[in-house]
């Protein structure tokens, strides 16, 4: 069996694991998804940008639900680079005393210095489309450059991590995957990956590109199935301690459960 074989294989059975728990999965709706993704990029204001930043750094090391549910005071807040690159100490107070905001001290004073980077960059490129298609004009839809483009990012902005600069490129549909804990501990467990560490996070995604290409089908569609096995709210079977295995089409192949 060559390689691309075995991706798709074990792709498949988590796929038809999350089916079988009921979990709503649909290709189609998720290359309709990815095609608003990049009609949202080809229209996307400096603004937009900005804010979905905010939102991937406030993201990090939270919980989704924990974050979705705090987005209107999210938005309130970090919708508007040119202001909040003007935050002063008076309006840090404000938010940190807003009971319906992420009271998280180091993330509102990196969004404010990332603010600040924001506006250097626009000044530099007219906008912050056009910074990152100076990498490649094909973006997002060729991957050509696209290690140079994150390795930027992360240079420039505060809390763009490994995981994190991958994390705002899929809002915008180009390919990569978010390689967080769910997506890299189904991947390693199966077998696809040597272990779960940041050092495999490239791997992962060319993993996901592999089985995205031959099947046809959008990365974060193949993002959103192994993630998923892990997730409280969706499968919640391939949890990191006590995964219910028996109800997993890849116990066969689990590291742990063998």
């Amino acid at each position: 069996m060559q390689q691309s074989e075995k991706y798709i294989e074990i792709f498949e059975k988590a796929e038809n694991t999350l089916i079988k728990k009921g979990c709503k999965l649909s290709r189609e709706d998720a290359i309709k998804k990815h095609n608003d993704k990049l009609l949202f990029f080809k229209n996307a204001t400096d603004n937009d940008f900005y804010y979905k930043m905010a939102m991937v750094v406030f993201y990090s090391g939270f919980r989704a639900p924990i974050v979705d549910a705090k987005e209107p005071s999210i938005r309130k807040y970090f919708s508007n680079y040119k202001k909040v690159m003007h935050y002063d100490k008076s309006e840090i107070e404000k938010i940190m005393t807003d009971r319906e905001m992420i009271r998280n001290l180091k993330k509102i004073e990196s969004l404010i210095e990332n603010a600040k980077a924001f506006f250097q960059v626009i000044e530099k490129y007219g906008s912050f489309r056009e910074y990152l298609l100076s990498f490649n004009s094909n973006f997002p839809l060729s991957s050509n450059n696209i290690n140079e483009l994150k390795s930027d990012l992360q240079l420039r902005f505060k809390y763009f991590g490994p995981a994190t600069v991958n994390h705002f490129l899929t809002d915008f549909g180009f390919p990569v995957l978010k390689p967080d804990r769910m997506v890299m501990r189904v991947m390693y467990r199966a077998h696809l990956l040597e272990s779960e560490s940041e050092r495999e996070y490239e791997r992962a995604i060319e993993i996901g590109n592999i089985i995205s290409k031959k099947l046809v089908i959008p990365i974060r569609y193949v993002d959103s199935v192994f993630a998923g096995l892990g997730q409280v709210g969706v499968a919640n079977i391939c949890k990191k301690n006590n995964p219910k295995c028996s109800k997993c089409e890849l116990e066969n192949v689990c590291n742990f459960y063998k």
